[in-house]
């Protein structure tokens, strides 16, 4: 019979690892795969059968150093309730599976789960926002105040797109086709301002952060927004400043914004500060606050920029280029305070048009930009990944804005003699 039920503990080995849960109770999964025949898995796969799955929460937990095999081990201390819950329900699934097939029917994955679970009847549509309200509750005070402050805009968001629609949002009826037309309702249809493509992902985004949440808690047991894919569109090289224009953006001079009111006035020269300064050092936005920043002298001579970043352990340093010393020289060697990032975004955009820079230019521009010139003078790319956090290529990948152009100027400088003529 082509069906199969495995049990898991509800987070990986490394995630149990880095949060000391090897001695809490942790929750366990069960993910029951299938086929619409009986037949082995081998021969159905040959005939093209799709093969479902479905997981789901149980009501029970684990301890994770007493866990093995997908079963508790006899050290357990509840060992013999767990297994005996592991084994009615992996028995109960196979069991169900027989009947469906005997019947001419699978019926939807939200009822075979509910019957696996032994409940009477499936549950009404409803508490997806009451959910989605506990989630937040639930990581303000775990996560940074902007990641609970986006979760609760994208439930906002949620909330006028069922209005629009004027269809209720429940957990199973978020599919990819749901996922579509939210997707296209934000960036098309959605009242006063639409949103970008990437801010619509975004959104999806964090949609499904909330669906896997409410999935571990057992509130949702559909598994259909697993559906929707996240498809970001990524320019081929990220937007960077050149060393040129990093230094347009420093000589903007106080006259150059004269017309502006005189608080503001002072705002946008400590905004333009705070960037060129960014982009000496590969702080992040959340990193532009003084109490985390010294300067400490270097061996050998010089100063270092110590950070102690919020993403990070452990302090990093970063040696102080001679424009980052002029930058902390004009302030005292301490930066005064930031603004909140919507002055401090406005401040960019009008600093860079200042310097007649034509690219979108971000608080994030500056990160992007330090990596982008470390890279072109060919810093090791360990060296930088170190300094700005990336712990894969791939990821730092997104923030370098090296063209090809450089690509092959690098070549030729590597390896010169490959490009002599009459070169084999």
């Amino acid at each position: 019979m082509a069906v199969s039920v495995s049990f898991f503990l509800a987070y990986s080995k490394a995630h149990i690892q880095q949060s000391a849960l090897e001695g809490a109770y942790v929750g366990i999964r069960c993910e029951v795969r299938y086929t619409p025949d009986a037949l082995p898995w081998a021969i159905s796969r040959s005939l093209g059968r799709k093969v479902e799955r479905i997981q789901f929460m149980l009501d029970i937990r684990a301890i994770p150093k007493f866990w093995g095999h997908g079963r508790a081990t006899s050290k357990h201390p509840d060992a013999p309730q767990i297994n005996a819950r592991i084994d009615g329900i992996a028995q109960r699934a196979l069991r169900l599976h027989g009947e469906y097939l005997e019947a001419g029917e699978i019926p939807s994955k939200a009822v075979y789960t509910l019957d696996i679970l032994g409940r009477g009847e499936v549950p009404q549509a409803g508490g997806f926002f009451e959910d989605f309200e506990r989630y937040i509750h639930y990581c303000e005070g775990r996560t940074s105040k902007a990641f609970a402050y986006a979760q609760r805009l994208t439930m906002r968001r949620v909330k006028e797109f069922e209005r629009w629609r004027g269809l209720p949002v429940a957990y199973s009826v978020i599919n990819k086709t749901w996922g579509s037309e939210f997707a296209a309702w934000l960036t098309e249809h959605k009242k006063g301002k639409v949103a970008s493509y990437n801010t619509g992902n975004k959104h999806l985004k964090g949609l499904k952060m909330f669906l896997n949440h409410a999935t571990l808690e057992g509130w949702n047991t559909s598994t259909y927004y697993k559906q929707i894919k996240i498809m970001e569109k990524r320019n081929a090289f990220p937007i960077a400043l050149t060393e040129a224009e990093v230094l347009a953006i420093w000589e903007v001079k106080p006259e150059q914004v004269a017309h502006l009111h005189p608080r503001e006035k002072k705002e946008i020269l400590n905004s333009r500060d705070w960037f060129v300064l960014a982009t000496q050092t590969a702080l992040r936005f959340s990193d532009w606050d003084p109490e985390r920043l010294e300067t400490v002298k270097a061996e050998g001579g010089g100063k270092n920029f110590r950070l102690y970043q919020k993403k990070t352990i452990n302090p990093i340093e970063v040696p102080l280029s001679d424009l980052a010393e002029r930058v902390l020289a004009r302030h005292g060697g301490i930066m005064p305070r930031p603004l909140t990032p919507a002055p401090m975004l406005k401040h960019i955009a009008i600093l860079a048009k200042i310097a007649g820079i034509k690219k979108p230019v971000t608080t994030h521009t500056a990160r992007r930009t330090f990596a982008t010139l470390q890279e072109a003078a060919g810093v090791p790319r360990s060296i930088i990944m170190r300094i700005t956090g990336h712990r894969t290529e791939r990821d730092y990948l997104k923030y370098v804005g090296i063209t090809f152009e450089h690509n092959a100027a690098m070549l030729r400088k590597a390896n010169p003699e490959w490009f002599k003529a009459g070169a084999a």
